[in-house]
This record gives C-alpha cells, structure tokens and sequence, in this order.
C-alpha cells in the first residue's frame, strides 16, 4: 500500500507483487458504479454480493465453507487494496474471526453446515462471553451454570465486558456443565441467543472515552439446543483457548491498516502544526512507527501451518501495547488541542475528539484480550518454557531456580524415536502412535484415540512418587492430561499439567526428558463422551520442595508414598507398569 507524500512507508515480510496486482485488478474492475458515494444502499449491497461470489467475505475461510483460503498474508494485501481503492472490506466481526475458526476447529460437520453460511452472510451475528465479575481474567473460574435438561442446555449466570452484545444475535458462552470436575474440565461453550424471550438480558457499559460497546449479559434460563454445543459436553476449555488466540490474531491483522492511517494522520498533524521540528516529537513518532512495524512484521508473517496458539499471544500483546501507546504519543504530540472532545455540533470524526477517544478506549485493549501480565506469562511459559510464577489460587512457593528442560519443544516422533519399547505389545502401541501422527492431529479429542501427556512426580531425595487422586475413576492415578489447542510437545503439557495439579513450580524432567512408558489406555463412555482410547506419553518429574504441595481441587487430594505404599493403593496394571520403571532410578 503507497504512503501518502511525506510519510514512511511500511515494511513488508513477503513477496505480495504478484498478488496485489490481481486483488488491485480484481478490485478496479468490480466496484459498481456508486459505491464510493454516500447513500447508495444498492450500490453496497452489489458490492457485498460481488465479495461473496469472490470468497472474499471472510477470505481466510476454506473454499468449501465459501471463503477464498487465503493466509493472513494474503487478507492483508486484500484490507490494504480495499482502502487503497477507498471501498469497504466488508467483514463477519466476532462471527469471522472467532466463531468460524472455533467451528472450523471443534465444531462437527453438521454444526458446521448449519452455523457457517449464517455467518458468512450476515444473517447472524455474535458476541463472546466469558468474563464474569468474580474472576477477570480465568476463564478456568466461571460460575456460570449450565443445566442440561432433555435435549437443551438451561444457562443462568451474569456475564460482564461483552464486547458487541448489543448487535449480536448469539453469544458464544462458556458455563460449567460439571461441578464435581476440575477447574477447567467441566465446562462448556454454547451458542445461546439473545433475546428477552430467552431469559437474556443486555445491559450496555459506558467506557471511559464514551462509547457503550461492552455490556453486561445476564441469563436467567436462558435455553439452547444440545446440538448447539462446540466441542461436546465438558470439552469448552480447548474451544475457549482456541477463541481467545483466534481473538487476538484476529483483531490484531483488522486493526493494522487503521493504525497505519492513524498515524500516517497524527504525522500531517504534526507537520501542519510545525511540530515535526521538535526533536523530541520526531523521537516519539519514529518509536511509534518502529513498534507498529514490528507489529506488522508479526502480524504478516505467523508460523507456517496450523491455527494460532501461544503465538497469538505476541501479536495480542503488541497490538494492545501499540494502541495505548500511541494514543499517549497522539496527545503528546498534538498537546493541547488533542485533549478536546468532540462537542455537540461537531462530527464524531472530529480530529481533536479522535485523538482523546484514542487515549481513553487504549487503555481497555491491555485489559480486554487478556491482561498485558497474562500474555506475558503466556508468552514466558508456553513459548519461552520458562517457570511457571508463584500460583496466587493454590499458595504455592515461588520459583528458586530455572527448569533444567532443553528450549526447543520436543515433538511426539522425537520422543518416540529415543523410546525403546519393553515388548511385542508396546512396540504395537508405538505404532498405532506413529501412524496416528502421520494421518493428522494427534490431540484431537474427539477422535477415538489420541495423544495425552502425563507424569509421574518423585521426590529423589527421600525415594518418595507423588500420587493423585481421582474421584470420578476411585482411584490413585498420575498428573496430566490433554493438550491445549496451542500445545503439541507432551513433555511441555506434562509439565504443565503436573504444576496447576500440584502446585509444584520447581518441577523438572528427572533424570532427563526421556520418555518412561508409552500406554494406550481405554477410556469408557460416560454421560460426557462417546469410548475412546488415550495414547499417554509418560515422563518422571521432580520436585526439591515436597512439602509445597498444593491440591488443584480439594477432591482430588496429593499424597506422598514410598513406591511399596503406592503399589499397594494403585489399582490401574498400567501405572502399576510405570512405577516399576522409575522405581529402580529411585533406588540409584
């Protein structure tokens, strides 16, 4: 996209020619006649109709569900080329970005067939809720209830920061559909509709710089079919993950060629006022563009396949940063006359009113996509592999020292290629896990086998293995359990797991990070999810601290045991097998 005289132009990550000429192309020689002329409804609507036929009305989507495929590259070229030409990039919102992706992801064929081209058209439109008063920013913590009565799901909870609410015809909720689960295993996302015949109600929140797009939704009984369920009954965690780094690609990648005319804008503001000969002026605008370049840069150039995970993050973050930024530089730039609002007879586009709702709504963007402390810690723990901080929920100590695990991740054919199988019958099951890997993704949980990672915890110095219980099996079983959407390493997830079970946040591979047992385990059906088969992947963790052990959930207590008292209360053959590999390092 040219810069106009006079200001920089933005880096580019990859080779767009070819590309942006025929979007350009295709651009020049569709827009009806009109469309740039206020009050043409029918010249909007040809429009809209020529991007649908296009699969350029959300374009990243696959072809069969009506998008184009294109990488978030190519949407770029495609937001750049619509302003260029000075018409609408008509988008989904919420819809687009989030839902469809969600549904892409966890959705089954049939919820797809059903909710995608309501999305795509326009006909529907939704709003997330997560957000609750009581716990901010852990959506492992919601209250929200969800009742399953017949073949509807009954919601009653308050949720709070709905961004959008207003406008949307259907929410996206996460509630708990299981009280007796852990945390962040008994919950659920639902698409519910709101409307006041459904027991919902919408009341708009004002925001510091005047605007009421957040709003408070609460549901009293608010129904929805089953069959309006993502990810089954108890499977909401991994759909919320997924949204929320959906959420925060997404936002990001629509707010950049509005960050560039904002500033390209603050920059002739400058220079028309004669501030561009201050020094101090010049600094603060060349920082400003050197941060929204590195913010394009990542934006432009994710990982090479796969959905956004913990990467999200990143751009979450710098884009929230960004805009709070620059709505402080924006004011120290302008001075003044930048700290008027837009009065009664003046245009909401009102430069000196822009500049002040810049300043104000930037400061909810590090709140609204997860605190700017939350994706650091994300950033810190899932990309970098760094300890995890002192849990505030469970008490747990503090770090003392750095994890001794290696920094690249390991993937589940590494692990496997230093595993040697005991027997006939576990190299069978090494196997099946290869040949699973091979044939697509190995976390899913909806397909009858896939991956899990676990661990067994030992205290080296006093010869001790940590056990927990779990009330739903009546048994004594190891920590771990499924991935995460962004995760894919299984010594990372058992990591992961084995500090928010215990609250243990010195845990480290012992005495290294092979793996100690590969077991394909029968998982039952139960009133939650069809039988199934979990290929866990099993490491031995250790821990310095024995006596910081904080339970997870007060059902399912931690207890220390020498391997003799294990054995006897274990009743599970396959972690019977587990013990007696780590019990002879134990003895070393």
């Amino acid at each position: 996209m040219e810069a106009a005289p006079g200001t920089p132009a933005f880096p580019y990550p990859f080779r767009a020619g070819p590309f942006r000429r025929r979007v350009r192309a295709w651009i020049s020689a569709s827009v009806p006649p009109g469309l740039t002329v206020p009050g043409r409804p029918a010249a909007h609507a040809e429009w809209e109709r020529r991007l649908l036929g296009a699969g350029l009305v959300c374009p990243a989507w696959p072809r069969r569900y009506g998008g184009a495929g294109l990488g978030v590259p190519e949407v770029l070229v495609l937001e750049e080329e619509c302003a260029r030409a000075g018409v609408p990039r008509i988008g989904r919102g919420t819809g687009e970005l989030v839902v469809g992706p969600v549904l892409l992801a966890h959705g089954t064929e049939e919820q797809r067939a059903r909710l995608l081209p309501g999305i795509r058209s326009g006909r529907d439109t939704y709003c997330q809720a997560y957000a609750e008063p009581s716990h901010g920013s852990d959506p492992a913590s919601v209250r929200t209830r969800g009742t399953v009565v017949g073949d509807e799901i009954v919601i009653s909870g308050r949720k709070t920061w709905v961004h959008g609410a207003r406008r949307a015809g259907t929410a996206l909720v996460l509630c708990r559909t299981d009280p007796a689960a852990e945390r962040h295993r008994g919950l659920s996302c639902v698409a519910v509709r709101l409307d006041e015949g459904n027991g919902t109600r919408v009341r708009p929140v004002r925001s510091a710089d005047g605007t009421q797009d957040l709003c408070e939704v609460e549901f009293d009984g608010a129904r929805a079919p089953l069959r309006d369920v993502v990810g089954g009954l108890g499977g909401g965690w991994p759909v919320v993950m997924t949204a929320l780094a959906h959420q925060r690609a997404g936002r990001a990648l629509a707010s950049l060629t509005g960050f560039e005319a904002a500033f390209r804008d603050l920059v002739r503001e400058a220079q028309k006022a004669g501030r561009t000969r201050d020094p101090l002026v010049r600094d603060q605008l060349a920082r400003t563009y050197t941060r929204l370049a590195l913010l394009r840069l990542t934006v432009a150039d994710p990982p090479a396949a796969g959905a956004p995970g913990a990467g999200a993050a990143v751009t979450g973050l710098l884009r929230a940063e960004y805009r709070r930024r620059f709505g402080e530089t924006a004011l120290a730039v302008t001075g003044a006359a930048g700290l008027l609002g837009a009065g009664p007879g003046e245009e909401a586009g009102d430069p000196a009113g822009r500049w002040q709702r810049l300043f104000l709504s930037g400061r909810g963007d590090t709140i609204g996509d997860g605190t700017s402390e939350v994706l650091r810690d994300i950033i810190a723990e899932r990309l970098l592999g760094l300890p995890a901080e002192r849990n505030a929920r469970s008490g747990a100590l503090p770090v003392t020292r750095m994890p001794r695990m290696a920094t690249a991740p390991h993937t589940v054919l590494e692990l496997l290629a230093r595993y040697a199988p005991e027997s006939p019958a576990e190299h069978a099951d090494v196997e099946r896990v290869r040949s699973l890997v091979a044939s697509g993704d190995p976390w899913r949980r909806s397909t009858p086998l896939h991956v899990t990672g676990s661990a067994l915890i030992v205290h080296p110095d006093s010869g001790r293995v940590l056990l927990r219980w779990h009330q739903r099996h009546d048994s004594w079983l190891l920590v771990g359990g499924h991935a995460d959407p962004e995760e894919s390493d299984p010594l990372a997830i058992a990591l992961r797991e084995g500090r928010e079970e215990t609250g243990l946040t010195d845990l480290v591979p012992w005495p290294d990070a092979g793996v100690r047992h590969l077991v394909i385990v029968p998982v039952p059906a139960n009133s939650r999810e069809a039988a199934h088969e979990h290929a866990d992947i099993r490491f031995v963790l250790a821990t310095d601290t024995p006596d910081a052990i904080r339970p997870e959930n007060p059902q399912a207590p931690l207890r220390w045991l020498t391997p003799g008292e294990a054995r006897r209360v274990i009743t599970e053959e396959n972690i019977q097998e587990t013990l007696s590999r780590v019990e002879p390092l134990l003895a070393d």
